[in-house]
């Protein structure tokens, strides 16, 4: 079954799950792999790591999209911030790292994405 995102885990949905069932099992099928293995003979990869890169740059745009909409729209709120802080950070750096006093933007988000992480951690 496949939501907006892709694959949906038989175990989200109360689908039974083999315990032995790999993620991998759960999720590449042996079309799948088979697949992958074809295309990277056609494309002369040699490497895993050349293999991941490439599929990461084709689905780069939907993967961002999708960790956009679940910031956005997620039902759980610790879900919505921890996208939303992984957003921030990706665009803006992690919070002490390297912000310069000159930025006051920056210094402003930084603080406030510190201050909410404290406070949800203290709602746990």
């Amino acid at each position: 079954m496949r939501d907006e995102f892709g694959p949906v885990d038989p175990a989200e949905e109360g689908g039974a799950v083999d315990e032995t069932d790999s993620p991998r099992e759960a999720f590449v099928t042996e079309e799948d792999a088979e697949a992958l293995q074809m295309e990277r003979a056609i494309l002369g990869e040699d490497t895993a790591a050349g293999t991941m890169r490439r599929i990461f740059n084709e689905n780069a745009a939907e993967i961002a999209l999708g960790i956009v909409k679940i910031a956005k729209h997620d039902a759980n709120g610790n879900t919505r911030l921890r996208a939303q802080i992984y957003v921030t950070d990706r665009i803006l750096g992690r919070i002490g790292d390297d912000l310069g006093e000159d930025d006051e933007l920056k210094a402003f988000i930084g603080s406030f994405v510190k201050n909410v992480e404290k406070h949800a951690n203290e709602a746990r």
